[in-house]
């Protein structure tokens, strides 16, 4: 009997655990939801983060990812790429095919800004391979049509 009630409390402390997430997360995930219909919301929801907080590698990636991503949007662009880079490395690292494709794109854009032709080409053209394995018509537009002013503008 006894086992029985320390197995009960047990379980419920881990599914309490699993089921507190943490607000870091539930404000990445709010960003990365309305990213797409609204990116001036969405960057003032990361600008709001304390980074500090983000103790979880896979939160600092998706933290780099939208904050690139909700700049861009709103043409307040981070030139540097180092940002981005912290996402490439994660998620080349950790297999979600879907944001390592939005990674190397964004830092593909900054290296364009960088007029470092010739890497941004190569960023781009990894993006479109990951965007065809993915069936993502808009995305498989958006890197096709980078590659297009890239090499336009390497010439």
């Amino acid at each position: 009997m006894k086992r029985i009630a320390l197995f009960t409390v047990i379980a419920l402390l881990m599914c309490m655990m699993g089921a507190c997430d943490r607000p870091e997360s539930r404000r990445l995930q709010h960003a990365e939801a309305v990213m797409e219909s609204a990116p001036d919301s969405a960057l003032a929801i990361l600008d709001s983060i304390d980074t500090a907080s983000l103790t979880r590698a896979s939160d600092r990636a998706l933290y780099a990812l939208l904050l690139t991503q909700g700049r861009e949007k709103n043409y307040a662009y981070n030139d540097s790429g180092l940002l981005i880079q912290e996402a490439v490395t994660f998620y080349s690292k950790n297999g979600d095919e879907y944001r390592k494709m939005l990674s190397l794109y964004y830092l593909g854009n900054a290296y364009y800004r960088k007029e470092n032709y010739s890497a941004c080409i190569s960023l781009y053209f990894s993006s479109l391979k990951l965007a065809e394995k993915l069936n993502d018509h808009f995305w498989i537009a958006m890197c096709s049509r980078c590659l297009l002013y890239t090499s336009d503008a390497a010439d």
